[in-house]
């Protein structure tokens, strides 16, 4: 179930669904129960999986896939030691530890240090921002007073990883 889930997530865009059968190694009985199964999962994201003319698809909204991703991610590694080598198993598409080292050197450059645990939490964030696209027309995006030091930091994150002013 997982696997289907993060397919449907990271590769943005529908997926044949007989070309899921040979990747799964099932039948199509049996990918349906699998959808079935999954649409349960994700049920409380507000997320659904659609089969429509043998394509099949994750609908809802990016702030939904982006809350899954995170869910996954903690329920995934919820027994281990959480480090930022996790990322790079579940973000495979992005230069992980690129982006991490600089966004590490620039929370350092105003002074501050976050525990790994922490950092890493942040960056799941970062990534999953990354990873997915964002056309949300919900989301609007809030005035904020640019001389704060957090809002300091997330402008500089923000023009360092070239992150669109609508993906913030």
């Amino acid at each position: 179930i997982n696997k289907l889930i993060k397919l449907l997530l990271f590769e943005n865009e529908a997926q044949d669904f007989y070309g899921l059968l040979d990747e799964f190694f099932i039948s199509s009985s049996a990918l349906s129960v699998l959808i079935k199964k999954a649409n349960k999962m994700i049920e409380r994201f507000d997320l659904t999986i659609v089969r429509k003319n043998n394509k099949i698809i994750l609908t809802g909204n990016d702030y939904d896939k982006r809350r899954l991703i995170i869910s996954m991610i903690l329920n995934d590694n919820s027994n281990i030691f959480f480090s930022t080598d996790i990322l790079e198993d579940t973000f495979t598409n992005i230069d992980t530890k690129k982006i991490s080292e600089k966004v590490e050197k620039i929370i350092h450059e105003y002074g501050f240090y976050i525990p790994e645990y922490y950092f890493t939490s942040f960056m799941i964030n970062i990534f999953t921002i990354l990873t997915l696209p964002h056309n949300d027309e919900d989301n609007e995006s809030e005035s904020y007073d640019n001389a704060t030091i957090e809002n300091q930091i997330a402008d500089s994150i923000i023009q360092e990883l070239n992150i669109s002013s609508t993906n913030h």
